[in-house]
């Protein structure tokens, strides 16, 4: 026996000193130092008898083992050396084991319903984040056998020495929905008949497992913590910022708003662009990207978003969404430089893999250079609030942005070999608090466009109606229940620094929302509505939503100013604000209410009517002529 061992291993080091690698077994793959201490913080976090984890972790994590072999996880991402996808999968469970001790699962039931099913809901994790990205070893990679045959995994393991090589043409996304094509190799039939034993359990994880994240619940949001958690500690980030983050889904919301505005809307390193790409990270412009982040969500019906940008900033690094600079703080003051063009700039340090997943996705980098400052002299914060200034909408003074004297960051390396020390803590859980955000009336008027939620009156009761849920302001000048300001004393209307009211600024930025389309126009979420042949601008959530966009303004002054323009239709009644009925299969009843611009040319776009609006003064008319 010792003979055949000798030769078994000699056989081995001639194949891998010809560049092939022999396949192992399971339990000999994992027992290095760094696996069997990620193994043993595993068996603390699991409260379970320790045959009951043997039958039931142990097995299903040997045989994950004998089937990704020392495949890496990545070409040139995250754990892009030899094993590295062994590394992860080991990570990404641990990591979703401390996140589980702050749940108590399954969500909303009773403490005797927990207590039954807590341990079946701790298994279905682990199996959901032990098979998160198992199906990469089929479709993103092709495994050569030194026989000269190329081997495919659901045959089971590799039998052969071995080579690999990835796929050109490969889809980025394919392996989430192929994940289950691995499910019984790795998970027995005893382990698949205890998780069918609860159905809800079975199928949230399944649904985890297959990339379908919004019916995988708790379980999908914890494994893609936990996924994130581990390339962020693999690339050199901070895994411990993953667990200070809410339990809230906001994080994925930002996440992928993040990446819309980056792939789809913003332009990038070009001079005078919000977004700046080097070989280590993406640059974000700040606040501009940020508020227009806060912009995307609220506009799209995300709640919770926080209205201050420091806050905004605190809540993004919490969630490891950008990296903080050697003092902690979410700025890093930068110089950018590009031929004779060069710029001082307080900017958000955002991975790029949180953007770009495959660095065959990113597009190149910047060509000039990008430095980070040692201090924000006063020379550099006076061209930052320049720099501001010219991208802001013309005639908006923006807010200025507090900058930190960061020293150089240093570059960042990859072990390829992970020491025993970087293996997860076995903390504790941490307690997680509400986002602050918005008031509610804010977010309600902003995501919705101000309609009324359960406004179901006629249309002929409509004039005859109580005050409308928008008539809550102190300024009498800007209520809609008001008569228009024809008899106002006169006085100084407030001025930004280039010399426009701030009425004209407002309408700037409505003109230039509309015709770039950052502004939705006749869609449900939308702020703006065609009817009667010009426009209706939703009060007071466009007003609301100038002003989450410009900080320091008050929306009921921007809207009086707005008034002062006279560019609106004013009802026989003296007053300003108009409505409009939803005839929509949906929203049949409920109520739009705004300004009326007397001429549709004032906005540069064709103007279309909303085929599902209409307005009830009109209604009423044409009832009483008849």
């Amino acid at each position: 026996m010792l003979g055949l061992f000798r030769t078994t291993r000699k056989t081995r080091q001639r194949s891998e000193e010809a560049g092939w690698l022999s396949p192992q077994p399971g339990g000999q793959l994992l027992q290095s130092p760094y696996r069997q201490q990620l193994i043993g913080a595993l068996w603390d976090m699991c409260s379970m008898s320790r045959q009951v984890f043997v039958d039931y972790v142990q097995a299903p994590i040997e045989r994950y083992a004998g089937l990704v072999q020392e495949l890496p996880a990545s070409e040139s991402h995250h754990h892009a050396y030899r094993g590295g996808m062994l590394d992860h999968g080991l990570e990404v469970v641990c990591y979703a084991m401390r996140l589980r001790r702050q749940h108590l699962l399954p969500p909303g039931a009773s403490p005797e319903e927990q207590t039954a099913v807590g341990e079946l809901w701790t298994v279905a994790i682990l199996y959901a984040a032990l098979l998160h990205d198992v199906a990469k070893i089929i479709v993103d990679i092709e495994i050569h056998l030194i026989s000269g045959r190329r081997w495919h995994l659901w045959h089971g393991p590799i039998p052969e020495p071995y080579r690999v090589r990835y796929r050109e043409d490969r889809d980025y996304h394919l392996h989430e929905t192929t994940n289950l094509l691995l499910v019984q190799q790795i998970l027995s039939p005893k382990a698949l008949d205890w998780l069918y034993s609860e159905p809800r359990v079975f199928g949230t994880m399944m649904y985890a497992v297959s990339g379908v994240p919004e019916r995988g619940g708790i379980i999908s949001e914890i494994v893609g913590q936990a996924d994130r958690t581990s390339v962020s500690k693999a690339l050199g980030g901070d895994p411990n910022k993953a667990f200070e983050a809410p339990t809230q889904s906001l994080q994925r919301k930002l996440a992928d708003g993040l990446r819309y505005l980056v792939k789809e809307k913003l332009g990038i390193n070009q001079p005078g662009a919000p977004l700046y790409l080097t070989d280590d990270a993406l640059w974000l412009v700040s606040p501009r990207v940020p508020r227009e982040l806060k912009a995307y969500l609220l506009e799209n019906g995300v709640g919770g978003i926080p209205g201050d940008d420091t806050r905004l900033y605190d809540e993004m690094q919490a969630h490891g969404l950008i990296e903080a600079n050697p003092q902690g703080q979410s700025v890093w003051p930068v110089t950018i430089v590009k031929d004779d063009w060069s710029v001082d700039l307080s900017c958000l340090r955002v991975p790029p893999a949180l953007i770009w997943p495959s660095a065959e996705e990113r597009p190149e980098s910047w060509s000039g250079t990008l430095t980070i400052r040692e201090k924000a002299s006063k020379k550099g914060k006076k061209a930052q609030a320049e720099a501001d200034a010219a991208q802001a909408p013309v005639g908006v003074t923006p807010t200025a942005t507090a900058t930190t004297p960061p020293s150089p960051s240093a570059s960042v390396e990859v072990s390829a070999t992970p020491s025993a020390t970087d293996a997860p803590e076995q903390g504790t859980s941490t307690s997680t608090t509400e986002t602050p955000g918005l008031d509610t009336d804010s977010l309600i008027d902003l995501v919705t466009g101000g309609e009324t939620a359960n406004t179901t009156m006629p249309a002929d009761d409509a004039q005859t109606s109580g005050p409308s849920p928008v008539d809550t302001t102190h300024d009498d000048a800007s209520s809609q229940g008001t008569k228009a300001e024809t008899d106002a004393t006169p006085h100084a209307a407030p001025t930004t620094t280039r010399g426009k009211t701030l009425g004209e600024t407002f309408l700037q930025w409505l003109q230039d929302g509309a015709k770039s389309h950052r502004l939705l126009v006749n869609a449900p979420k939308a702020q703006v509505h065609g009817v009667d042949d010009t426009w209706l601008i939703v009060s007071p959530g466009i007003f609301r939503r100038f002003c989450h966009e410009h900080d320091g303004t008050s929306w009921t002054e921007v809207q009086q100013q707005f008034q002062k323009l006279g560019l609106h239709r004013v009802r026989d009644d003296g007053t300003n604000i108009h409505s409009a009925r939803v005839d929509g299969q949906n929203k049949k009843g409920r109520l739009v209410k705004g300004y009326i611009l007397q001429r549709a040319d004032v906005l540069p776009i064709e103007q279309r009517n909303n085929p599902f609006l209409s307005l009830i003064e009109h209604r009423n008319m044409d009832v009483n002529d008849a």
